[in-house]
């Protein structure tokens, strides 16, 4: 195994929040996100590439570190969300 793929590893395994944002975050303006959403796909990357899977609140530090949060209207309701900020769908492969 290579030193990069060592780093990777130890990266992935130590902070999956900070692997889901690397892997499938990008800033797009005028994009809005519920934080219910994001959740749900970030739940998904882990699970699918067998990572740690974090609460929403640190999930939350890493992703305040790249985009801005605020609240938004949907069907009605006021909720949290996430601004300017796109999701990609990247499934990790499983780790070994």
């Amino acid at each position: 195994m290579s030193e990069t793929m060592i780093h990777a590893y130890m990266r992935r395994t130590k902070n999956s929040a900070l692997a889901f944002v690397d892997d499938c975050a990008e800033v797009q303006i005028g994009e809005t996100l519920t934080k219910k959403e994001v959740y749900a796909e970030y739940v998904r990357y882990c699970q699918s590439g067998r990572l740690p899977i974090l609460t929403k609140h640190k999930l939350g530090w890493e992703l305040v570190k790249r985009f801005a949060s605020g609240v938004t209207d949907v069907d009605g309701h006021t909720a949290r969300c996430w601004i300017n900020l796109k999701l990609f769908v990247v499934r990790p492969a499983p780790l070994q």
